[in-house]
């Protein structure tokens, strides 16, 4: 029975079967307490051992719990993670002599063509255009990126020969190739031309001019190799090394690794007996594609005499050391007394690509002149020509009248008089008259 309060009857209360929190029946979902929707936290990747769920209970996190001694020490845990990352990162690809700098490279040149051109070269991981950041207009330079080191390899030394200048065109230009160099290395160049130096990146093979190749050869006043120097030839030795110091700031002048120049031999050696001295000391299977001693043209003489240097070029760049490193400061293999000072040959660019031009030029007017005149013709209409505009080449540009005032015009009298007779044609029409008139 139900109690009473104030005269007011109070309803008994049911009784209801306590259940479980979160317990699911049959009939619906029971729960002790209405609960608003739990905030999902995010775990943390170091020190969260617990994620919250949906449904508002922990479980633990995958991820490792921190030991008693991380705890302890949390600055010295946080530089373990910092060298961990540093040497987990990492080293540029540059580093591994597979990628190409190349540059003279036309604005007007996508990368689909750009790597249609080197894939005929070896495998390509990728080919890139450099552009601007602001403008995004490419800046004439390119990144290749092979899969084999050895193909990059060929590359660099093929596009160092001087018969190769026509394989290594494209879009019209001479592409420069060069070994790619790591960015951390880009502030040091900068700095060292700033400064007036010639140095190469750490790693690098030369940037593609082989600057490695300009101490072979060398020999410096006061070491083994330098006894029994007269002071004169020391003295040319210094002076070749100081001028070719200044050569290599120049950014278009590279060092070729087949072509060989040589100093200080003998006035009586000539082309025949220099060629058969480098052969002997090359090698049966070395073939020399130039040896040629420079002469004074200038005296007009048909013997000229010999001004003492000259230049040898081998097909294999280890043909070339080979003979380096023998001739060199050696006076018994070409006779007399003059010890000679070999060391690979400088070269420039910009004379080269002028050379390969007239060449191309001189082989374009054989090919005319072998077709015959009627190629000829057809070659000058072919070319265009400039249309010429009557009274353009002699008039002169008007800026200010003469005469200043009032313009007067038609000063000129008239003149009165008959008007001349135009001649008769010769015309049928022109002819019947005539002959109506005589009749």
């Amino acid at each position: 029975m139900g109690r009473s309060v104030a005269g007011q009857k109070i309803k008994p209360h049911k009784k209801i079967k306590e259940t479980p929190e979160n317990e699911t029946t049959d009939e619906f979902y029971i729960c002790s307490k209405p609960q608003a929707k739990p905030k999902i936290k995010r775990p943390k990747a170091d020190n969260s051992t617990s994620v919250a769920s949906p449904t508002g209970v922990h479980s633990k996190n995958t991820s490792r719990k921190r030991t008693k001694t991380e705890l302890a020490n949390p600055d010295q845990h946080f530089h373990k993670k910092q060298q961990l990352i540093t040497s987990n990162q990492r080293t540029p690809d540059v580093c591994e002599g597979r990628t190409l700098f190349i540059r003279n490279v036309s604005f007007d040149a996508d990368e689909h063509r750009l790597q249609e051109f080197f894939s005929a070269f070896g495998q390509l991981e990728f080919v890139k255009i450099v552009k601007d950041k602001v403008t995004q207009h490419p800046r004439g330079t390119a990144f290749a990126k092979f899969v084999r080191k050895e193909d990059a390899d060929r590359v660099l030394l093929d596009s160092s020969k001087m018969e190769n200048f026509t394989r290594f065109t494209f879009a019209g230009r001479r592409l420069v190739i060069s070994l790619a160099v790591p960015p951390g290395d880009v502030k040091k160049l900068q700095e060292a031309r700033a400064g007036g130096q010639t140095v190469e990146p750490e790693g690098a093979v030369s940037g593609g001019r082989n600057l490695h190749l300009a101490r072979i050869g060398m020999i410096r006043a006061g070491t083994a190799a330098a006894e029994g120097l007269t002071p004169q030839e020391v003295a040319m030795r210094e002076s070749l090394m100081r001028a070719k110091q200044a050569k290599l700031r120049d950014p278009t002048i590279f060092i070729s690794p087949l072509r060989l120049c040589l100093r200080n031999i003998p006035t009586t050696v000539d082309d025949k007996t220099l060629k058969k001295a480098c052969l002997r000391l090359a090698g049966p299977a070395a073939r020399v594609t130039e040896c040629r001693i420079m002469r004074d043209l200038k005296s007009g003489k048909l013997n000229p005499k010999s001004l003492g240097y000259a230049f040898v070029a081998f097909d294999e760049h280890k043909d070339a050391l080979k003979v380096l490193q023998v001739l060199n400061n050696n006076s018994a293999i070409l006779g007399g007394s003059r010890r000679p000072i070999v060391e690979f040959s400088l070269e420039n660019s910009r004379a080269l690509e002028k050379k390969r031009r007239r060449a191309e030029k001189s082989k374009v007017a054989q090919d005319v002149e072998q077709a015959g005149p009627s190629a000829a013709k057809k070659s000058k209409l072919l070319l265009p020509r400039a249309k010429k505009v009557k009274g353009l080449a002699k008039s002169k540009p008007r800026i200010l009248p003469k005469k200043l005032g009032a313009k007067i015009r038609h000063n000129r009298p008239k003149v009165i008089g008959k008007k001349k007779s135009k001649p008769a044609g010769n015309s049928r029409s022109a002819k019947r008259q005539a002959k109506a008139r005589r009749s």
